[in-house]
This record gives structure tokens, C-alpha cells and sequence, in this order.
């Protein structure tokens, strides 16, 4: 990643120091590049200008050898294949920072109920705000514990104070609630007591940033449905007309079609904002498989914190709260409990061992959240588990919400993989006799004679485009058994297509 950055900062910066070349592109703005300019120029050391620079150039040495490439193939393709291909490459090159920015902001969105739990475990119990920095060092945090492990090299190579640092670092973070809770702690001058009145307010107020992006997904998965369904479609009317060579051409198509859907996927999944506790959009669970365990470590957190609250000891709390639940994981849970109990083992060797029984990396690091808390204090962890608690339930509702989004498009492409099956099955019947027509327009004393087989590669790219791309859209919509729908599209594009050529024939 950093070779990957470096490359694109000198690439940025060949274009930038020439000053011709940044009056010629002058005109040209972005605005997403200007609300982030502070931390293109730490990050990145480019300005604004630079970015934009590289992208109009990165257009131009695109879009004028294609031009001439293109044009001594096809005439149609012309001015549409460079357009597209030149735009697509200045647009990366003009939305590298911005993605990178949207990381790094919905990182310290999905984490940052957490970490704020974090420093209010340290601030209401040693009241130490060099403490609490050292805490959320070591909680490895994306991101943000990194940051925070640069507060402490600072705090030891120049002696700065660590009020300071964090509201210098509160400058540099993008809007959200991160920001929002540390220049609400600074305000308050660190005191634990005005700290709980005016931070607990903001915990979780995600619900406007994830609703737009889940909107957003909805409008991506569209995007990615009609590419799915509709190219085949273009390529099979397109390459019709070209002759023999339409089955060359075809055969080059499937895996050019299937690079690029994949490609696509990528680029336009990979800046979603997934919440703590939702199944990454790239897992191939099934909806709701994959936060079960998740859910079921919660409901027991729920008996264990209310017992610590209570002001009993870790060791009584954990003992009480295994009898009190009930659920999926009581008999993980319970070894845990002997091993405390009824073995003398310690407490956080035992604890930390589940992680190796549960196997989920999301209750891995709730499991190292509440070790680190219980190692401070057991009644104020307590306290704070439960507002964790109470966070990702709302998280639940949050994203239970985009699994509805989901769902609703699991329908259409019931519906649209099969429509699409039709359409190309009819299409491939029809190839052999659209060749023919091609060929006597070029050629008018050539005769019509309908030969199905001169059209058998065809048929298979187009077969093959129509099963990858029922499997391909099943699975990323995360509907059971995406190979039965792969297979049941494929055999009615068999049919229609063979029911079609025997029609003519």
C-alpha cells in the first residue's frame, strides 16, 4: 500500500510542477478535494491542483492514443471506447485521496463507541489523561490507536502536553462523532464529572452517515445488476453483425466480461461503512448467520456486566452469569467458568481463552475490550460494558435495516437472472441468421444459408456469461444456493436457444 501511495504521489507530482500544465487545468475543480486538502497535503504532500493536474493529463494520454487505435478497428467504437476508458482511469486517479479519506473517516465511525468507552474507563477511574492515551494505544484500534501511540512518542521525545496533542488531533479528524466527543472532553477540561452529562448524548450517532450509505449501496447494487444483465445482452445483439468473426470476438468477451464485473464489485463495494457487529458485504454467509454468535455473546455481556455493576468480583460476577443464561454458547461459557472457579485458574488467562473457543474476530475484540476494562476497574467496567452494550444493539437496528435493502433486491434478481437466461437464449437462436444478414449486406451476392453451427462459440461465450452471471449476482446479494440458480439459467438458455434455432432451421 505505501509502494502503491508513493507511485501515486510522484505520478501526482510529475504533473503538478509544471506550472503550464496546472494553468491549462485551472479551470477545472473538485470540490471533494478541496474539504479534504488538509489532510491531502499531510498525507499525501499534494495540493488540490496537483490531483486534478494528473487526472485532466491521465484523460489526454489515454483518450488520444485509444482514439487512434480504436479507429483503424472500428469506426462505432471510435469515440465511445476511449471516452469511457480514459474517464474511468482520471477518475481513479482524481478519487484516490477521497476514498482513502472515506476509510479512514468510517474506521473511526465503526470504532469510535468503543474507544470513547475506553477513555471514559480511565478518565472516571485514575482521572489521568496521559493514562487514557496509553490506554486506546493499546487497544489496537484501526487507525485511531496508531494515532494515539504517536501522542505518546511525542509526549516522550518533546514533553508536550497531552491536552495538547489531543486537540491537535482533534483538527485533523473529519467531521463525525469522534471529533464531536474529544472537543466535547476537551471543553469540559477532562473533569470525569461533566464529561458523563455531555458525551453520553453522542454515543451512536451514526444512523444519518450509515442511512446514506446503505442508500448508496442500494443505488451500487443497481449499477452492478444492470451491468450483469444487460452487457451480455449489448454483446450479443453487437457481435452479431460482425461476421464470422462475431465467434472470435465472443470467446475474447467472457473473460474481459468476467475481469471486469469482478473489478466492479471491488471498486464500488470496497468504500462501504459496515458497522461493529455487521457481516462484511464481501463474507458469503448467508444475512444474519454471521452475527449469531455475535448477538449470543452480547445477551451473555448483559448478565455479566449487570453483575459487576452489582459490585461483585469478576470471578462471582462471571460464575453468576453463566447460570443466569442460557443460550448457544453456555457450554464455552461454562469451561470458562470451571476453569476460574472450581480450578483457581486466573481470571484473564481464562477469559482470554475463549478466543480461541468462539473463533470470531469481532468477539475477539470485545473480549479484549472488556480483559482491559476488568484490569482498571470491575464496577466501572461494568458501567461502561453496558453503554457498549446498548451501542451495538442500536448498531443491530442499524443494520438490520441494510439487510432489508438486501433483501429487497434478492427478488428482482430472482426474477431479472431469468429474464436475462430468455432474452440471451433467444438472441443466440437468432446469431446464425444474423450473421447471414451481415454477411449479404457486405456482400450482396452472397446467399442465406442458416448454419446453427458456424455460430457454436457463440453460443458458448454467451452461455457462459449468462451462468456467471446468475452466480455472480445471487452471491452478492447472499441468497441460498447461487449454484441452483446458476444451473436453472443455464438450462432455460439452452432451451430458448434451441427452440429458437430449431424455429428457423
Amino acid at each position: 500500500m505505501e509502494i502503491k501511495t508513493t507511485n501515486y504521489i510522484r505520478y501526482c507530482k510529475f504533473f503538478g510542477h509544471h506550472n503550464s500544465l496546472r494553468h491549462l487545468t485551472s479551470k477545472f475543480k473538485s470540490k471533494e478535494l478541496s474539504k479534504i486538502s488538509k489532510y491531502l497535503k499531510e498525507e499525501y504532500t499534494l495540493l488540490p491542483s496537483e490531483v486534478v493536474t494528473a487526472s485532466v493529463m491521465t484523460f489526454i494520454l489515454l483518450f488520444i492514443p485509444l482514439l487512434i487505435i480504436i479507429s483503424q478497428i472500428n469506426t462505432l467504437l471510435t469515440l465511445i471506447l476511449p471516452i469511457i476508458i480514459a474517464f474511468l482511469g482520471a477518475s481513479r486517479i482524481l478519487n484516490q485521496p477521497v476514498n482513502s479519506y472515506k476509510q479512514i473517516q468510517y474506521a473511526l465511525l465503526q470504532y469510535s463507541d468503543l474507544a470513547f468507552q475506553d477513555l471514559l474507563l480511565i478518565l472516571n477511574t485514575t482521572n489521568s489523561v496521559f493514562d487514557a492515551i496509553h490506554f486506546v494505544a493499546e487497544a489496537q484500534y484501526p487507525i485511531l490507536s496508531q494515532k494515539f501511540r504517536e501522542m505518546i512518542y511525542k509526549l516522550n521525545r518533546y514533553g508536550l502536553s497531552p491536552e495538547h496533542l489531543i486537540n491537535e488531533y482533534v483538527h485533523t479528524l473529519p467531521n463525525g462523532n469522534l471529533k464531536e466527543r474529544l472537543i466535547s472532553l476537551t471543553a469540559t477540561k477532562f473533569q470525569p464529572s461533566k464529561i458523563q452529562s455531555q458525551l453520553e448524548s453522542l454515543a451512536g450517532e451514526k444512523k444519518f452517515e450509515y442511512s446514506t450509505v446503505t442508500q448508496d449501496l442500494e443505488s451500487k447494487l443497481t449499477i452492478l445488476v444492470g451491468i450483469c444483465l444487460f452487457i451480455p445482452i449489448l454483446i450479443a445483439l453487437f457481435i452479431s453483425f460482425l461476421g464470422t468473426a462475431s465467434n472470435y470476438i465472443a470467446v475474447a468477451m467472457v473473460p474481459f466480461f468476467i475481469f471486469t464485473v469482478s473489478k466492479m464489485k471491488t471498486r464500488i463495494i470496497k468504500a462501504n461503512f459496515e458497522l461493529f457487529g455487521e457481516s462484511s458485504f464481501f463474507n458469503n454467509e448467508d444475512l444474519g448467520n454471521s452475527v449469531s454468535a455475535l448477538v449470543e455473546f452480547l445477551n451473555f455481556l448483559l448478565y455479566f456486566t449487570n453483575e459487576l455493576k452489582l459490585g461483585e468480583s469478576q470471578e462471582i460476577a462471571l460464575f453468576r452469569a453463566v447460570q443466569s443464561y442460557t443460550g448457544k454458547l453456555k457450554p464455552i461459557l461454562e469451561e470458562c467458568c470451571d476453569a476460574v472457579c472450581y480450578w483457581g485458574n486466573a481470571f484473564n488467562k481464562s477469559w482470554l481463552a475463549l478466543k480461541s473457543k468462539i473463533k470470531n474476530t469481532q468477539i475477539d475484540f470485545l473480549i479484549d475490550l472488556v480483559n482491559r476494562m476488568l484490569s482498571k476497574s470491575s464496577l466501572e467496567s461494568g458501567v461502561r460494558l453496558t453503554s457498549v452494550i446498548h451501542q451495538l444493539n442500536a448498531n443491530r437496528e442499524l443494520i438490520r435495516e441494510r439487510e432489508g435493502v438486501i433483501k429487497a433486491q434478492q427478488f428482482k434478481i430472482k426474477f431479472l437472472i431469468f429474464v436475462m437466461a430468455g432474452i440471451l437464449g433467444l438472441v443466440s437462436g437468432m446469431t446464425p441468421l444474423l450473421t447471414q444478414i451481415f454477411n449479404m449486406l457486405s456482400n450482396p451476392e452472397v446467399t442465406i444459408t442458416y448454419n446453427p453451427l458456424s455460430s457454436l462459440a457463440l453460443w458458448g461465450a454467451l452461455f457462459l456469461m449468462t451462468v456467471y452471471s446468475a452466480y455472480f449476482l445471487t452471491k452478492l446479494v447472499k441468497m441460498n444456493k447461487p449454484i441452483q440458480y446458476s444451473f436453472w439459467t443455464g438450462l432455460m438458455f439452452i432451451f430458448l436457444c434451441y427452440f429458437t434455432t430449431t424455429f428457423f432451421f
